[in-house]
């Protein structure tokens, strides 16, 4: 099975693509895991993919290990392309992706403020990859990124200390990336420190307290 190949090394990152009731695809970053022969996501319950799923129990999951991508799925969703789905009506996205993978929710899981969907896996096939070397610029801008949506996600329901010391991990890994990171992944990363330092202020006042 191709999808296991992928996640020969466990829990992944991926987007998630859902659609709300108008038709409208909602791309969200999101970690994945297989377990037995079921793809799982976890979102949280206040996310629109989680709302999303549950009234039209489709996702299609997009494997791709270009940050990019991420970012845009998390801040600039209207930037993305996509394009038809073999077997659902939700589509994948049109862009650097290396695995596809179309499924349908078997069962639901309540995680307290977030949710297990198990997804029965319909299709799964290889888009035109994400091309990349191995990056470290690029595999921080990952991390830094799920830092954010955790903060974007949680802020407000979790206390500052939490939210002050993502902000503190997304800090370290930035420096990382003025180093080694060219400017399209430093323009990516001046928003996300401006976005997420913004968000922790608002609910905590001064970073440096």
């Amino acid at each position: 099975m191709k999808l296991r190949e992928y996640l020969r090394y466990g829990h992944a990152e991926a987007i998630v693509v859902t659609l709300d009731d108008h038709g409208k695809p909602n791309p969200a970053p999101m970690g994945i895991d297989l377990e037995d022969n079921y793809l799982v996501v976890r979102p949280y319950k206040t996310s629109r993919t989680y709302r999303n799923i549950l009234r039209n129990v489709e996702a299609s999951v997009n494997i791709t290990n270009d940050s990019i991508v991420f970012f845009k799925a998390l801040y600039f969703k209207h930037e993305l392309k996509f394009r038809p789905a073999r077997k659902l009506r939700v589509p994948v996205i049109d862009d650097f992706i290396d695995l596809y993978v179309e499924g349908k929710v078997d069962r639901i899981v309540d995680e307290g403020n977030r949710a297990s969907f198990y997804l029965n896996v319909l299709d799964v096939y290889e888009g035109k990859g994400s091309r990349l070397g191995y990056s470290r610029a690029n595999s921080a801008l990952v991390d830094i990124l799920i830092y954010a949506s955790k903060i974007e996600a949680l802020s407000g329901l979790i206390d500052c200390s939490s939210l002050k010391s993502m902000y503190e991990k997304i800090s370290d890994l930035s420096l990382l990336i003025r180093r080694l990171g060219n400017e399209i992944i430093n323009n990516a990363l001046n928003f996300v420190l401006m976005r997420v330092s913004t968000i922790v202020k608002e609910y905590c006042g001064d970073l440096g307290k």
